[in-house]
């Protein structure tokens, strides 16, 4: 979410910056990973509105997202892609190397 006042413009750009460093990294997309990543968890521990409001996140968004990746877990799970347990395909989902393999991919 965009800030409205000259004074969240710097708590934006740090939470940001916090974010994109999660993975080692500043790129947006890496940040885009950490806030899903975050949201979850506050999500899941009723601190969803605090987390969103301090860094800046769409709470509209994320359930969109994470919509979005219940029916691409389904439609992989449909066509033998993956299986019903997904643990296996995530053990090294949060290795920065990974990450960054998967956005380089993303730009071919």
């Amino acid at each position: 979410m965009l800030p409205m006042l000259p004074d969240e413009e710097k708590r934006a750009a740090a939470a940001k910056s916090q974010q994109a460093s999660f993975f080692s990294g500043n790129s947006d997309q890496l940040g885009f990973v950490a806030a899903f990543e975050w949201w979850k968890k506050a999500k899941a521990s009723g601190l969803e509105a605090q987390f969103c409001s301090q860094y800046f996140v769409s709470s509209s968004t994320m359930s969109m997202l994470s919509q979005m990746c219940r029916l691409l877990h389904l439609e992989l799970g449909q066509h033998c892609f993956i299986q019903d347990d997904v643990s296996c395909c995530s053990l090294k989902a949060h290795d920065p190397g990974i990450l960054h393999a998967v956005l380089v991919c993303g730009c071919i």
